[in-house]
């Protein structure tokens, strides 16, 4: 018996590990070969994000803890109650573009980003469903802790990769 659960919390930690890593590497290839590229070719405006003045304490506490608990019980808490498999499929996939598209807000945004939010918000929407598929198979606080480790990674390589 405890064989067992130590080789299920080891195939779920590798099942983490994996949703991670595409996660992440999802995330960053979509950024940098598809949206920087229909930013390149003029398609629209370049993107500026919205800066963040406060402390990076703050910046640590908000995307690590408090936005991936409240976005999480927004896009994805309800994805487990739904019994009939085509209806959580259908919503699956509205809860994945809409997480996608409320990131649009993370940028100063105009016309020409509008008529594009579905190419600049592809890799938040492709997280949704890492996120949606974390959820409904290892659970609530698993799909927290996956989101909350992406932003942070995300941070890091903002901070040390891109900036260096």
């Amino acid at each position: 018996m405890i064989k067992f659960i130590i080789n299920l919390n080891t195939n779920k930690v590798k099942l983490f590990t994996q949703l991670l890593v595409l996660n992440f590497v999802s995330g960053i290839l979509t950024w940098f070969f598809i949206v920087r590229t229909f930013e390149k070719f003029k398609l629209f405006n370049p993107l500026i994000e919205h800066p963040f003045n406060g402390e990076v304490l703050e910046l640590f506490f908000s995307a690590v803890f408090l936005v991936p608990l409240i976005e999480e019980l927004i896009f994805r808490y309800h994805l487990r109650f739904y019994q009939q498999e085509s209806i959580k499929r259908v919503m699956v996939i509205l809860s994945s573009v809409a997480f996608g598209f409320i990131h649009i807000f993370n940028y100063e945004y105009d016309l020409t980003h509008i008529y594009f939010s579905l190419i600049i918000t592809l890799p938040q929407i492709i997280s949704g469903f890492v996120l949606a598929f974390a959820r409904l198979n290892l659970g609530f606080w698993i799909a927290v802790i996956l989101h909350a480790t992406t932003n942070l990674l995300y941070i890091f390589f903002d901070e040390y990769v891109i900036s260096f």
